[in-house]
């Protein structure tokens, strides 16, 4: 969870981004919403057909009568194609139209046939309604008056010939022949038929007999979505399978269709407070997406697992004020947790040195610094180690190697002849002194020549040399140092040393067989250290160390005395700011 809460505190630039950017998002679909299209409106409408009396009837025909023609049989000719023909020219509209918005049904109990439309227009969908009933209405009437006529003349024909049936048995009667009560029998039969024939054929009406009249004309309902795509699926059906539409296409939704609520809107600040959200989210996911990509070593675990090398401590990162100043923390902080980790760093070293006395007994140890590429802290640390030493009671020499871009003494405040030095030179920290490295050579192996030859020369005269060195991976000048060097210590930048080269330089350093004291892990976050010195950075133990005496005066007297003699500036760290016109500040290199 310490890991989680370091990526978020790390990444926290693109949780904010991510934020903003979902923020802007909502606001900006508030906008969106207001100017979006209003949703389509849908309706229904019915006009109602009610079967009337016949004229000249004195009874209501039910449509099952004497004329035989039905509400059913009128409600089928909705899906003729005479009657789609006649409605899709009266309204403008085409036959699949037609078909697919229009349905009928019967309504046994009152004797009434109902004709829905249904449209996207109110006034569309009523003209529909009401072209649709009056054509049917025509159409059946006609269709039952040709059935009317039909019937009658089917029952005047048996009338016709049940008369000429009995006027051919009473002929035959009058020659009283011997089956006489036989014709007897025959022709009271026929006389009865032919009084009912009569009877029906009285009974019919003078018209169709079948009249279908507007019991209620079209009006609009308004209905939802569903209910509309529901109608006009069933009549799409009903078309393409030719089934009755009184028992199939008019089958009424089994929900209702006239429920225009709808879900509540999103409102505004809802819509904000999501995209936010979602904002934040889309961060987050970012922050750990980059932090999976991210090859830069950041923990302590990392460094364990990429060199196989144990880490003397973890030094917290300065800030650019200090970094500008070239900051040494156990002189001008004495008390502060950096200046504590050098020690510790300190004691760690002594008892690699102890290991060594064995080997080479008699002669000052030389711990060589180095890192896998420029910017990683190595002169910091040469700085710092100096003086920590120092403190101890130590006469601690520090040569400069770095004879490509040599930074050291900007950090030491030296005053030495940088040209052709004869011998050490005083520093600013008491107990430290400095030599420069050898300047306008003609090779890096003469260079490297002249330091070992130097380093030879000085080492017994102190009780510790300290070589700053290049890069190891850079270039091959802290190679060609390692035979000089009693000790190696390497330093690695918490988010700037790649895993890669982490893992190369103590592979590098294992197959030249050097013996390695340690890394010293540098830039490392302050709340990350946190765990191991509790939360107040302010704890002190109440001293100053005898390199911490020197005035501020004398300070500034030795770095403003301090000649430029040919000494190449350093590159300032990306990020530091210059210093206007005056010496440029050297990065941490």
């Amino acid at each position: 969870m310490r890991h989680y809460a370091t990526v978020l505190r790390r990444r926290g630039r693109w949780i904010m981004l991510g934020a903003i950017v979902g923020l802007i998002a909502g606001i900006a679909s508030t906008f969106l919403a207001t100017k979006a299209a209003p949703t389509a409106t849908y309706f229904k409408a019915t006009n109602t057909l009610a079967e009337g009396t016949a004229p000249g009837s004195s009874t209501p025909q039910s449509g099952s009568g004497n004329t035989g023609y039905s509400l059913n049989q009128a409600v089928l000719l909705i899906q003729s194609q005479a009657l789609l023909m006649k409605v899709a020219g009266a309204t403008h509209l085409s036959t699949n139209q037609v078909a697919s918005q229009l349905t009928a049904s019967v309504r046994q109990n009152v004797n009434a046939i109902d004709v829905t439309a249904i449209g996207t227009d109110a006034t569309t969908t009523v003209k529909l309604a009401d072209t649709a009933a009056e054509t049917l209405r025509s159409m059946a009437q006609d269709q039952a008056g040709n059935s009317a006529e039909m019937q009658r003349e089917q029952l005047q024909a048996q009338l016709d010939a049940r008369t000429q049936q009995r006027q051919q048995l009473l002929t035959q009667a009058a020659q009283n022949p011997p089956n006489r009560a036989d014709l007897e029998t025959q022709i009271n039969q026929a006389t009865s038929d032919i009084t009912n024939l009569t009877q029906q054929i009285q009974a019919l009406p003078a018209g169709s007999g079948f009249v279908l009249s507007v019991l209620q004309p079209a009006t609009p309902t308004q209905i939802n979505a569903h209910g509309y795509n529901y109608r006009y699926q069933q009549n799409v059906n009903a078309r393409n399978q030719l089934v009755n539409p009184s028992t199939n296409s008019s089958a009424a939704p089994d929900f209702d269709e006239t429920d225009l609520s709808t879900a509540a809107g999103i409102s505004k600040s809802l819509r904000v407070l999501l995209g936010t959200v979602a904002g934040l989210v889309l961060g987050l996911i970012s922050a750990f997406g980059i932090e999976a990509w991210d090859d830069r070593v950041r923990r302590r675990d990392q460094v364990e697992s990429l060199t196989k090398l144990g880490i003397l401590t973890e030094i917290p990162r300065l800030s650019r004020e200090q970094t500008r100043d070239h900051h040494v923390a156990v002189v001008d902080e004495p008390v502060g947790i950096p200046a504590e980790r050098y020690r510790s760093a300190r004691t760690a070293i002594n008892f690699a040195f102890g290991d060594l006395t064995d080997v080479d007994p008699g002669t000052t140890p030389v711990l060589m610094v180095t890192s896998p590429g420029p910017a990683e802290g190595k002169t910091t640390a040469v700085s710092n180690l100096a003086a920590a030493f120092a403190d101890d009671g130590r006469r601690v020499l520090v040569i400069d190697g770095d004879f490509r871009r040599p930074a050291v003494r900007r950090y030491l405040g030296p005053v030495p002849n940088l040209i052709a030095p004869e011998e050490p030179a005083e520093t600013r920290i008491e107990g430290v002194w400095f030599l420069p490295g050898p300047r306008d050579v003609p090779t890096p192996e003469f260079a490297a020549e002249e330091l070992i030859r130097t380093t030879g020369t000085w080492r017994n005269e102190f009780d510790l040399v300290i070589l700053d060195t290049p890069p190891i991976l850079t270039t091959n000048d802290a190679v060609e140092l390692l035979p000089s060097a009693s000790a190696v210590l390497l330093v690695l930048r918490a988010g700037q040393t790649r895993t890669k080269a982490a893992a190369r330089v103590a592979e590098l350093l294992e197959n030249y067989r050097a013996h390695v004291v340690g890394v010293l892990f540098n830039g490392c976050d302050r709340t990350e250290l946190s765990e191991y010195y509790g939360s107040s950075f302010g704890y002190g133990y109440g001293y100053l160390g005898q390199s911490a005496k020197k005035t501020a005066s004398t300070d500034a007297e030795a770095s403003a005395s301090t000649p430029d003699l040919g000494d190449e500036p350093s590159e300032p760290e990306a990020g530091s700011p210059s210093n206007g016109g005056q010496s440029v500040p050297a990065h941490q290199s």
